[in-house]
Formats: C-alpha cells, sequence, structure tokens
C-alpha cells in the first residue's frame, strides 16, 4: 500500500465515468474491449481528480458494483450474461501520476445477474434474483474459494 496518497479512504469517493465499447470481431458479439473513465472525488477538499482510462477490459459485462481494498486498490464487479459470469477487476491507483490500471480478475460462474451485492471486510455475496446467492472473498487475490450457499440459506428460511 502506497502511503504517499494525499488523504486516508474515506476522505474519497471513487467514479466510473464514460465507457468506451470496442468491437473487435464485427462477426461476434462477444469480442469487445472496454474502457471508461475512473475519477476520484476529494470530499474534503472538494475536488475531482481524473486517473484517466482504464482498459482494455475483455468480456466485460454490465457494471455491477465496485469498492475500495485500500487507498490504492479498488475492485469493479461487472456481469457477462453471455458467460454467466460475475468478475471481479482489480484496479491499481497511483496517485503521484494520477494513472489507474487493472491488472488481474478473478471469475465466477453465476446463474444470472446478481440483483443484491453485499461487501464485507473479508467476504462479499452476490444473489441472484433469489435462484443462488454465491460467497466470494472481497478481495480477488484470496486464496479461499467462493462457495454457492443457496442451499443453506434456503434451509434456514
Amino acid at each position: 500500500m502506497n502511503n504517499n496518497s494525499p488523504l486516508p479512504i474515506r476522505a474519497f469517493e471513487r467514479v466510473c465515468g464514460s465507457t468506451d465499447v470496442v468491437d473487435l470481431d464485427e462477426n461476434a458479439t462477444d469480442t469487445q474491449a472496454v474502457t471508461f473513465d475512473l475519477y476520484a472525488i476529494d470530499l474534503f477538499l472538494s475536488k475531482c481528480i481524473s486517473f484517466g482510462s482504464i482498459g482494455d477490459l475483455y468480456s466485460f459485462g454490465s457494471f455491477n458494483d465496485f469498492y475500495a481494498l485500500d487507498k490504492d486498490t479498488v475492485v469493479i464487479l461487472d456481469y457477462n450474461s453471455m458467460e454467466n459470469a460475475l468478475r471481479q477487476r482489480i484496479v491499481t491507483i497511483d496517485w503521484n501520476k494520477n494513472k489507474a490500471q487493472c491488472l488481474i480478475y478473478r471469475t465466477y460462474s453465476v446463474i444470472s445477474d446478481p440483483t443484491c451485492v453485499m461487501i464485507g471486510k473479508d467476504w462479499a455475496t452476490a444473489n441472484s434474483k433469489g435462484e443462488s446467492t454465491l460467497l466470494f472473498p472481497t478481495n480477488p487475490l484470496n486464496a479461499n474459494p467462493h462457495r454457492d450457499i443457496s442451499n443453506y440459506l434456503s434451509l434456514q428460511a
């Protein structure tokens, strides 16, 4: 973690800006690259910091949610309906250069688009219209496996 960032994490709101989708193959519907702009709003100084475009993100679906792991790392959740895949994409922020980049992602198979995502300190859940609930590590680099906890939840109801 970089200690050179100007303020602690609670002082910022991160915002995903304009999105650009590029078809890499005109004959295939699943070959797109997505880029988008990332901004951080300094809540103490009322100042917007632009980190420029992040991309090319392949197999990017619909934007679902995002959260910060620390002041230098944001995770973006997206759902790709063609692949029935939920992805956690790690975006690292360089405060000194005002740059951000997506280095790696982790993919989970899901039944349908998560309608409710809850983020905890170590674990997160994604519920797909009551059909399934996925429990997965908040940090995509965590080696813990994900679990479908739907059966457990239906037993508790």
